[in-house]
C-alpha cells in the first residue's frame, strides 16, 4: 500500500485530491448502498475513501461518496451510488460493482468471481485487466491518471 500512497501523494502536485470522509459519512454512505444497491462496498474501497474520498484526474475518476464538487475546477466527482445505480439499468450489470471510469475503461468488482476488472467501456465484455485486491485496481487507476 506504500507505494500506491506515494503515487497517489505524486499526483497532489498536479491534481487536488479530496479529503477522506468521516465516520458520520462513512456510515451514511453505507446505509445508502445497502438501502439502494442491497450490497456493502468491500472494506479496502472504503479504507480509501476514509483518505480520499474520490479521486479525478485526466479523464480517469474513482467515485465518491457523494457528488462532490471540484475546489480547483469547474464540475463534481461521481456519487458511488448514484452511478451504481445507473449502470444497473441495464439488468445484468447488477453482478458487478462500478468504482470509476474513464473515456474508455469501467472499472469494477464482479460480485461472483470477487475479481476486480478493467473493462471496455463500449464492449463491456473485453476485459483489459484483472486483480485480486482492490489496491491492484486503484494501483492501476493512479498509473492511468498519472500516465494521461
Amino acid at each position: 500500500m506504500k507505494n500506491i500512497e506515494d503515487k497517489i501523494l505524486a499526483l497532489n502536485s498536479i491534481f487536488f485530491l479530496t479529503p477522506g470522509a468521516d465516520d458520520l459519512e462513512i456510515n451514511r454512505f453505507l446505509k445508502d448502498c445497502e438501502k439502494k444497491l442491497s450490497v456493502n462496498p468491500p472494506l479496502e474501497y472504503l479504507k480509501f475513501l476514509k483518505t480520499y474520498n474520490g479521486i479525478a484526474g485526466n479523464g480517469v475518476f474513482l467515485y465518491s461518496t457523494y457528488r462532490k464538487p471540484f475546489e480547483a475546477c469547474e464540475g463534481e466527482n461521481n456519487d458511488f451510488v448514484e452511478m451504481n445505480l445507473f449502470w444497473r439499468d441495464l439488468d445484468w450489470m447488477s453482478d458487478y460493482l462500478i468504482f470509476g471510469d474513464s473515456d474508455m475503461d469501467i472499472y469494477v468488482l464482479e460480485i461472483t468471481t470477487g475479481k476486480y476488472q478493467v473493462r471496455d467501456r463500449q464492449a463491456f465484455d473485453n476485459l483489459f485487466n484483472e486483480f485480486s485486491t482492490f489496491e491492484g485496481l486503484l494501483e492501476h487507476v493512479i498509473d492511468q491518471i498519472a500516465n494521461e
